[in-house]
């Protein structure tokens, strides 16, 4: 699989692998905190499961400092998320890559201009939603200065 270094990623040291391999790899201010991208589409196979896919795959670190992975299932139009891609998001992470934390994301665009981001846990009743969040994309002819200049002193 191009592009992942999973040997690496197991070991943490991706952060400075994606650091230098230049404008090929995204960065993105996650709502659970920064990543960068590792992959789309990623299509692997896992033992006891077979093959699994996930719309995109980040990784970071999370708020309090901890590396993370961050499988990404998203859903739009007619398409509904389905709790079996979550199942399978843990178990690519728990394969691919044991030494990090899991933290699956699921966008649903509600419509144009709406979209709701799930956050999924782990716990001893099976998986649950951790955090949902509301996002409505304003057009940029939308924002003042003074509320871009506030959303970045709160991503930068």
């Amino acid at each position: 699989m191009a592009g992942v270094d999973f040997d690496a990623a197991r070991e943490g040291l991706w952060q400075t692998k994606i650091g230098t391999q230049g404008s090929s790899k995204r960065y993105s201010p996650l709502p659970t905190g920064t990543g960068y991208s590792l992959q789309n589409h990623l299509r692997t196979t896992v033992p006891n499961m077979g093959q699994v896919e996930s719309d995109e795959l980040y990784g970071g670190i999370d708020r309090k400092g901890v590396h993370c992975v961050f499988p990404v299932q998203a859903k739009g139009g007619k398409d509904k998320l389905n709790i079996v891609q979550i199942l399978q998001d843990f178990a690519l992470c728990e394969t691919k890559f044991p030494d990090l934390v899991c933290r699956p994301i699921a966008a649903q665009f509600m419509n144009a201009a709406v979209i709701v981001l799930f956050e999924f846990e782990r716990g001893k009743r099976g998986i649950s939603i951790a955090s949902e969040k509301h996002c409505h994309l304003a057009p940029p002819e939308e924002m003042t200065k003074a509320e871009l200049e506030s959303y970045r002193q709160r991503v930068g």
